[in-house]
């Protein structure tokens, strides 16, 4: 049975029941529809747990081959857990790096411990004349408008990025890890010196 379509054991029981009673695959997804009111199991999947069911006369599953995780552990998940707490802003390849793990435990781990990426929000840092200067700046597009009404149309908005010099955030590789949003604030001088690509 596939991963997207899980069966309760109460379900499962019903199942053998109404197999018992009506003999029928088809019957027995028209019942399980009219009573849980949700897409039936198909036909191979009921014949599959009757199957099972007169075999090992049990509707559980059997346990599941393979390796068992050893990495999630309780212990892992908590220095995960500790190491977001203490340093949200760390990056997943310093955090592989600290705490020994795989790149998919580690995001296993961070998963079950709801643990999300959030991005900083950047205000420009304000000086006492930054008023003023935009108010300047408001007459003065204002009146470049007045002169000429198609000025809006010729400027050219583009989704460069912009990388500065000065060594302060960049939102495209700067994340808090959380399981709530921390609302981390970061001020920075909008005319440092940077690159436009």
């Amino acid at each position: 049975m596939s991963e997207s379509f899980r069966l309760s054991t109460s379900e499962r029981i019903e199942i053998v029941k109404w197999y018992a009673m009506y003999q029928n695959a088809g019957e027995v997804a028209h019942q399980f529809q009219q009573c849980y009111d949700r897409t039936p199991p198909t036909r191979k999947n009921i014949l599959n747990l009757i199957q099972k069911f007169e075999e090992t006369e049990s509707v559980e599953d059997k346990p599941r081959s393979g390796r068992p995780r050893s990495v999630s552990t309780d212990e892992n998940k908590e220095r995960v857990r500790a190491a977001f707490e203490e340093s949200p802003g760390t990056s997943l390849r310093r955090a592989l790096s600290e705490l020994n793990l795989s790149k998919s435990s580690l995001q296993r781990m961070m998963k079950e411990l709801r643990l999300k990426p959030y991005s900083p929000q950047l205000l420009h840092a304000l000086s006492d004349n930054y008023p003023n200067r935009r108010c300047e700046f408001a007459d003065t597009f204002l009146k470049l408008v007045a002169e000429d009404s198609s000025f809006p149309d010729r400027i050219v908005w583009t989704d460069e990025a912009t990388f500065k010099l000065n060594r302060h955030v960049n939102r495209h590789n700067c994340v808090y890890y959380a399981t709530e949003n921390p609302h981390v604030v970061v001020t920075q001088e909008s005319n440092a010196t940077g690159i436009i690509v």
